[in-house]
């Protein structure tokens, strides 16, 4: 946050949170990018003018401020548990990882068409690995706790997730909340990764692979 200007005779603080951004990308293919392959498209020039973009609507907006002397201020937290997914053991996800890295190398040698999508595939193996061994070294737990957090600031609220909400999750969550005024705040209070809606998982990809809980975590949050 940082003081910006002042508005009909009041100091406006301008404060940005990255919102439901679990699924959301600038075009890129989170698969491509992960694997690191190069993206035309992926530059700073296209970052500055996507910035450009966001910083003329938050002019707008500016001007449409309404300030009052009054500050209502309201906050209230709550713990809920999120149940992981079923993940392989620790020692067949090591074998998976083996036997994509030996598919990945073969296709190497051939300079294969299958090559992206074999990498993907190694990459994916890779992600379980990581997500066998967090989820081995919690034991028994089949859940995980996190702390939802909502402040609410006059006619405005802010909802923070400690995690990567996907956006249709965030909208129905706005659309709900009874104030107009509603912001997600991503990544709040802890990184517990990416939170997918149900039809995430159906479609499959990388923040349903990437992802440590069931296809009911978004709900429970919701």
């Amino acid at each position: 946050m940082r003081m910006i200007e002042r508005i009909k005779g009041e100091n406006v603080v301008a404060m940005f949170t990255n919102g439901a951004a679990g699924n959301i990308n600038t075009g890129h293919s989170a698969d491509v990018s992960g694997i690191g392959a190069y993206i035309p498209d992926r530059t700073f020039k296209k970052a500055e003018k996507l910035g450009n973009i966001l910083g003329g609507e938050v002019l707008k907006v500016l001007e449409q401020i309404k300030v009052s002397p009054k500050t209502h201020l309201d906050v209230k937290r709550e713990l809920v548990e999120l149940p992981l997914r079923d993940l392989p053991s620790l020692r067949e996800a090591e074998r998976g990882l083996e036997r994509r890295t030996a598919v990945l190398d073969e296709l190497k040698k051939a300079c294969h068409e299958k090559l992206t999508r074999a990498k993907i595939e190694k990459f994916y193996a890779e992600i379980t690995l990581s997500l066998a061994k967090e989820v081995e070294s919690l034991g028994l737990e089949r859940t995980m706790r996190a702390e939802i957090q909502v402040m609410r600031l006059n006619d405005a609220v802010f909802v923070a997730v400690p995690g990567e909400l996907f956006v249709e999750i965030g909208l129905d969550i706005k659309r709900k909340s009874g104030f107009e005024n509603t912001f997600i705040v991503g990544l709040a209070n802890g990184e517990i990764g990416y939170i997918p809606t149900r039809r995430a998982f159906m479609e499959g990809g990388y923040e349903s692979i990437s992802t440590k809980f069931t296809k009911e975590a978004g709900e429970i949050i919701r």
